[in-house]
């Protein structure tokens, strides 16, 4: 259980960086409460993904994947609602550009983060190898 909390906060905390330097630099302003529904949106996302993906989801089908950013994209209205953030249509589009921007950010870290692990295995499997 405690594996799956912090996989929650991890990513949680990775995609609510990315969901405000995304913000920051579109110059948007930012108050408490906006902050608080990109975070409560962070933590949906992140509990979706860990109930659904057992695992790394870029192992799953593309299908897959975009039918989690569409609910994602679906929590972000849900959550425009809750909040009052009033988004316009084309802020609504917008946010489905941004969720796919987001899981590209987030693909690109893993992989490089992937890479590293895999370099590191493989160092360590060559000593291995060189004791025996």
């Amino acid at each position: 259980m405690a594996i799956y909390i912090k996989k929650v906060f991890q990513l949680m905390s990775m995609i609510f960086t990315i969901i405000v330097l995304l913000q920051l630099i579109m110059q948007h302003t930012l108050n408490n409460q906006i902050l608080l529904g990109m975070m409560g949106v962070s933590f949906a996302a992140s509990i979706l993904k860990v109930i659904f993906f057992k695992g790394i989801l870029f192992e799953f089908s593309i299908g897959r994947q975009m039918a989690y950013l569409l609910l994602v994209w679906g929590l972000v209205l849900v959550f425009n609602f809750t909040f009052n953030w009033h988004m316009t249509i084309m802020d609504m589009l917008v946010n489905l550009i941004m969720v796919f921007v987001i899981y590209l950010c987030l693909r690109l870290i893993s992989y490089h983060f992937l890479k590293e692990d895999a370099k590191k295995l493989n160092q360590l499997l060559a000593e291995k190898r060189k004791s025996e």
